[in-house]
Formats: structure tokens, C-alpha cells, sequence
């Protein structure tokens, strides 16, 4: 078997959990987006959130201290990240 064979043969066996799984994935996302909107609408709640989270050690040592801060806030001193 080459390969274009077993990639079509992959295609068609996965024809349904492929679809189900992308589908699922961003359900998940758009669930995940829209909770956290309705719970923290004002930027200062949002705010307490990643500092929080900033100040969380497991949050931290999974992702690292500037992981979960960066996108949020710029920093203090005025410096680029």
C-alpha cells in the first residue's frame, strides 16, 4: 500500500469522529469564550482574573509566569516584552 491509499482509507473510516471531533473542539472554545465574557464583562473583573491566575504556582510552573499575563496587561515599567 502506498501512501495516497492508506490516507484515503483513513478519510473513510473517520468520516464521522473527524467532523464530531472539530465540531466538539470549538463548541468547547466558543462555551469556554462566552462563560468567562458573562462572569467578568467589566475589564477591571477581568483584570483580578489573570492576576490570580498570575499569582497561581501550579498555573505558573505548567505555564510559566509570563504565560499567563501577557496577553492581559502591558507591563509596568513601560519595557517590551
Amino acid at each position: 500500500m502506498n501512501t495516497a491509499t492508506l490516507i484515503r482509507l483513513i478519510l473513510r473510516r473517520d468520516r464521522v469522529w473527524q467532523p464530531l471531533w472539530i465540531l466538539s473542539v470549538t463548541l468547547f472554545v466558543a462555551t469556554t469564550v462566552a462563560t468567562i465574557r458573562e462572569l467578568l464583562p467589566a475589564p477591571e473583573a477581568l483584570r483580578q482574573y489573570v492576576d490570580e491566575i498570575a499569582a497561581n504556582r501550579p498555573s505558573c510552573c505548567c505555564k510559566g509566569r509570563r504565560a499567563a499575563t501577557a496577553w492581559a496587561r502591558p507591563p509596568s515599567d513601560g519595557t517590551r516584552r
